[in-house]
């Protein structure tokens, strides 16, 4: 261990901060109703006044916590490189998971109320190892900030520029034991006397009105140191594979420890550096040996792996003959195969010391302090104001008022009894008297009888003052009347109601950006971790706001066809790089009237369907509803179906008779036009007949008078 005085560096840092400590408390104790000095108090019971406390802080910051953390923040994931892209929302799911392991909404409400009563809260994000079955879980949480000690010359709103946060708590033996059974106590360890911290000037049991309990018991500090180091990863470029790796240091060697394999033939020699095709290579060169060359199976054709070298009287493929030669990552190095580069990085290392010995020294493989702040009103400081301590004054003038208001009520409704001195004993008057709050005054009755004073009333403008101060209180912490449901303070409308909410809500938009700010560095802090602590199997189940839940496997064994080798990982999220942020405004409230009017809009446009509208409501069995919808769905699908079949066979029916009745018209026009045709056959035929009748008539009576002319012609001749 370096040269390092721990305990030093923590008194100058708690001397730093010492009175930034006692205004904590000063702060803590006027929340809590602790609000008038005791010299104020016996000067008001004195004056027969009283100590009254109308305590408007509390419920301010009550509700600027409940309206900063009304809902579950949402996270989401970028990705460093584009092929981080499809597993990147991985690592959001995983933060979700590590928030609900963590009851991350009580730890972040807890900072939240330090943040406005203190000025400062503080988160935490830790590797837990007895968490997850033995495994280890990332787990998240609140620190007290009186147990927390920051470089007194940090001036960023982050302290990411402080060289050491310190965490400090005391708890007794039997505790240490029970959280460290590994440690052994001895007679350097330093025990803890008196009040916590006395010895170094402040009274923690002032500040965190812790007594102990446990009077006579061992008690032992714990300080934790975070400190910022320069360190170096290593880049790996595998020159084979073209492809770039980064390792820590630790890592490194363990890659450095990884076997390879050159494969060397007659005329070239190629290095296996693919972790996938050194697990093959290996289990070759476990059945082969160092050579093996290749053979054509006489069935299939095909080239076949065969152990030694290659022999020209069983077939072998000439010059096929490999020989396997086993490396080592580290050679390949030295060979210039694969190229280192040391790569300078800022890394936190943890040192803890139990009683100032000691215990374990550790780097933390982070960029960032595990530790992140919510500071409220920063001056370039590590000790902020708080918004409580700006309001002292007009809490102060508040009580100031009701105090005598009452004092004046009381004097105007209580009656006052004059008695001559020496008429009767005054003190048993007063007892008697007294019950019914009688005041007793005595006078001289030589001098004359005493004329009554009747007390003026009190003016209006005293009433309107602390009307004034209540109100600048909630503007100051941006809660307004009507936030805490004043409905007196709200317009007349319903859509004037939201929108004043709204824009009421845009005054913590600063406290937001606080909060918002620590929940990225905290996200920058877990996605590093994550690479760290999940390599292992693992099922992540979130149940969404709507309880659908969702389940997202990391790191499952990937194998080979044998189902004997793991070639790889499905969701590896060792390789994945990406930053986890948080999404703005998801812890805020919003009217859900509101925002169902407007799911229920974009619903009736079809831009959005019913499982979104059904996740802004509070119906409890969604699922049901859902499932009973889908199957109304499926039988109104049904119906439909079958009115449109209906109305398909009734339109083919429709055709059919249409037709029927074509083809009827037509079949009788076709006996028409087969009847007249018939007929015209008919007539036609007697045409053609009477025409050859005719023609027949001509030529009979043409052969008759060829007949008769040339029986003319024969009967002349005969005559000459």
């Amino acid at each position: 261990m370096e040269d390092f005085n721990a305990k030093q560096v923590f008194e100058s840092y708690h001397s730093a901060a010492s009175n930034f400590f006692y205004q904590m408390a000063e702060d803590t104790d006027f929340y809590n109703g602790n609000q008038w000095s005791p010299g104020e108090v016996r000067s008001l019971k004195a004056a027969r006044q009283f100590p009254v406390v109308v305590n408007v802080i509390a419920p301010a910051v009550e509700q600027g916590v409940a309206l900063l953390t009304d809902r579950k923040p949402r996270f989401s994931a970028t990705a460093k490189e584009t092929s981080d892209i499809k597993l990147a929302q991985i690592y959001a799911d995983l933060m979700s998971y590590i928030w609900n392991i963590s009851n991350g909404n009580q730890e972040l409400k807890t900072a939240v109320k330090d943040y406005y009563i203190k000025g400062l809260g503080y988160l935490l994000a830790y590797i837990d190892p007895l968490e997850g079955r033995g495994q280890g879980e990332i787990k998240i949480k609140s620190i007290d900030p009186t147990e927390v000690l920051v470089d007194p010359h940090s001036k960023r709103k982050d302290f990411s520029d402080s060289r050491h946060i310190i965490i400090t708590q005391v708890f007794t033996k039997e505790e240490i034991e029970f959280m460290y059974p590994q440690f052994k106590f001895s007679t350097d360890v330093e025990r803890e006397m008196g009040s916590e911290l006395s010895e170094y000037g402040i009274n923690y049991d002032s500040i965190k009105k812790n007594n102990y309990s446990l009077d006579g018991a061992e008690r032992y500090r714990i300080v934790e140191f975070y400190s910022k180091i320069r360190s170096a990863n290593y880049q790996v470029r595998d020159t084979v594979l073209d492809v770039n790796y980064e390792y820590t240091e630790r890592d490194l060697m363990e890659f450095l420890s990884k076997p390879a394999f050159l494969l060397a033939t007659h005329d070239s020699n190629n290095y296996v550096t693919d972790f996938q095709k050194i697990e093959e290579v290996g289990a070759l060169y476990s059945q082969v040996g160092e050579y093996y060359h290749y053979i054509i199976n006489q069935e299939t054709g095909e080239p076949t792996i065969a152990a030694g070298e290659e022999n020209v009287e069983d077939g072998s493929m000439p010059g096929s003959t490999t020989k396997i030669i086993p490396t080592t990552m580290e050679e390949l190095v030295k060979n210039e195969i694969i190229l280192l580069r040391p790569v300078p990085v800022v890394k936190i290392r943890r040192r803890v010391y139990i009683g100032w010995k000691p215990f374990f020294d550790t780097i933390l493989d982070i960029e960032h302090f595990p530790i992140i702040p919510l500071v409220g009103n920063h001056h370039r400081s590590p000790y902020p104001t708080s918004d409580v301590r700006k309001a002292k004054d007009l809490q102060r003038m508040i009580n100031k008022i009701r105090s005598l208001i009452i004092a004046h009520a009381s004097s105007t409704t209580n009656v006052k009894l004059l008695l001559p001195k020496g008429a009767v004993d005054k003190k048993e008057v007063e007892k008697e008297w007294a019950k019914a709050g009688t005041g007793v005054i005595t006078y001289d009755a030589t001098i004359g009888v005493p004329s009554p004073v009747l007390l003026n009333s009190l003016p209006n403008e005293l009433y309107k003052n602390e009307a004034d101060a209540k109100r600048d209180i909630e503007f100051l912490f941006g809660i307004f009347a009507m936030m805490h449901g004043d409905a007196a303070q709200a317009p007349p409308t319903y859509k004037g109601t939201i929108a004043l909410e709204e824009m009421g809500v845009r005054r913590l938009k600063t406290k937001k950006d606080d909060i918002e700010d620590a929940l990225n560095v905290l996200g920058k802090v877990v996605s590093q971790f994550i690479q760290q602590v999940y390599t292992y199997e693992k099922i992540i189940r979130i149940t969404n706001p709507n309880n659908v839940s969702q389940e997202t496997i990391v790191n499952s064994p990937l194998y080979d066809e044998t189902k004997r080798y793991i070639i790889g990982k499905n969701n590896d999220i060792s390789t994945i790089h990406a930053d986890i942020t948080v999404v703005s405004g998801s812890t805020l409230p919003s009217d859900r009237w509101a925002r169902l009017d407007a799911y229920l809009a974009l619903y009736s446009n079809g831009i959005i369907d019913q499982i979104e509208v059904l996740k802004q409501t509070e119906v409890a069995d969604m699922d049901g509803v859902l499932e009973r919808s889908s199957y109304i769905r499926q039988l109104e699908s049904q119906i439909q179906q079958m009115n449109e079949a209906n109305g398909a066979l009734q339109g083919q029916i429709q055709t059919m008779q249409r037709e029927n009745i074509h083809l009827n018209k037509r079949v009788e026009v076709a006996k028409f036009a087969a009847d007249l045709k018939s007929q015209s056959n008919a007539a036609e035929h007697a045409s053609i007949l009477f025409r050859e009748r005719q023609q027949d008539e001509a030529g009979m009576q043409k052969r008759q008078m060829d007949q008769l002319n040339q029986l003319r012609g024969n009967d002349g001749s005969r005559d000459q």
